[in-house]
Order: structure tokens, then sequence, then C-alpha cells
């Protein structure tokens, strides 16, 4: 599958799928639900020029003021892919024009679009994009050595999580770590609360979690080489 003028390659992952498909239609997987687009971001770049085209000028400042640890390049690069995908998916919607707003919690979503919801995620070099008719929630991470693991699980995983993550060889620990936090992560995410949002000790990413009565479905990402990752449907 290819998106936008750019023709920036992808591959999608969705309902009836086992694994990730170059040549699946994103908007058909859509139309049953939920869809996952996978694609890098670094190869090849979109040049300063396009851009400018694609993202809006709220987004150009933000990407100035952050400090380059910050990665402003990165943010911009992977909201030019995401506003190619939604106006694929909006049609008459040009990417740069798409109105993207925050919640409270800093999630965004489609003012104009309340039936689409949406998701992304990135690590080195990785982006993932998760659009649905339901509120989703999506997180990858780069395999990597963590040494601080267990600094960054406090308050975020359950015991139960952490004495599974500790009785494993310490060369074992921090990918353990990694697929457990993205679990978590895209739950909370799907939910819009934050890292903060939800006690880990009253429920966890996998005891099925219910919210205003709603359960969730919490899915492994097919396997990429180097990474990790889960996706999270609330409904």
């Amino acid at each position: 599958m290819r998106i936008g003028p750019i023709e920036l390659a992808c591959e999608c992952w969705g309902p009836g799928l086992t694994g990730w498909h170059a040549n699946a239609d994103a908007i058909a997987l859509l139309a049953r639900g939920w869809v996952v687009v996978r694609l890098p971001y670094g190869t090849p770049n979109i040049s300063p020029e396009e851009i400018a085209q694609l993202t809006s000028s709220e987004e150009l400042g933000r990407a100035a003021e952050m400090l380059p640890e910050s990665g402003g390049e990165v943010f911009l690069q992977c909201r030019a892919r995401l506003r190619l995908l939604l106006a694929e998916c909006l049609v008459a919607s040009s990417p740069q024009n798409i109105e993207i707003a925050r919640d409270s919690y800093g999630k965004p979503y489609l003012p104009a679009s309340p039936g689409l919801h949406f998701n992304l995620s990135h690590s080195h070099g990785m982006l993932v994009i998760a659009l649905a008719k339901q509120q989703i929630g999506v997180d990858i991470e780069a395999l990597r050595e963590v040494p601080d693991w267990q600094n960054l699980a406090t308050g975020l995983l359950t015991k139960l999580e952490l004495d599974t993550i500790t009785s494993l060889p310490r060369g074992e620990q921090s990918a353990a770590f990694l697929r457990c936090f993205t679990a978590r992560e895209a739950w909370l995410k799907a939910f819009g609360t934050g890292l903060g949002g939800i006690a880990p000790e009253a429920e966890g990413p996998g005891a099925t979690p219910k919210v205003l009565g709603e359960t969730t479905q919490l899915k492994h990402l097919p396997e990429t080489a180097g990474y990790v990752g889960h996706v999270c449907l609330v409904g």
C-alpha cells in the first residue's frame, strides 16, 4: 500500500490478517472496524518543503520550540505521514487542513470527524498509526537494553508483572519490560488518561480491564524485527 502524493510505502494489519501486508487496503480494513499502519519515518525523509505543505502552522511552531533532543524533526516527519493517511481516509480533506486537536490529557483527536479515532507511536525509525471507529491506543518500542527498567516500571506495572520480569534471566528482562510497557501504554492511550490515569494494582493489561462497562481488546502487534508493541481497542 502507498499513501498520498509522496507515495510513502507502508504495510497494514487489521481484522482477518495474521501479519503485516504491503498490499492490504487500509480503507477497507478500517471499514471493518480498525487498522494499524506501519511505516518507517526516516527512509525516505519528507523534504522540508513538503513538510511545510503537509503540516499545520501550529505543528511547525511546536517543532521549532522543541529542544534538539526532543525530536522536532521526527515529530514533523511523523505528523506529515499521519496527515497523509488521514487525508486518504477522509477523502475530501487536504492533509494540511485537517484539524487535529488535543484533549485535556493531550490525546489528539479530530473535532470535525468524531467517528474516526486515531493514535500513533514511534520509536527508533519506526512509526505505527492506528485508526478505528472506536477509541484506540497503540505503542511500539525498539528492543534494546533498559538498565533502569525497574525505576521506570514503578507505579506503572503490576506487582505480578514486576515479579514475572525479575524472575527472568537478566539478559531477558529489558525485552520483557518493553513488552509489558507497550501493553500498558497502549491501554492507557486508548482510554486517553495518560500514564497516571489508572492505578496498576487495581487492574492490569492482562486482566481485561473494564471501564464504564466497556471491555477492551489488547493485541500484540504482528512481529516486527527489532521491535515490540501492542494495540488496544475500547468497546
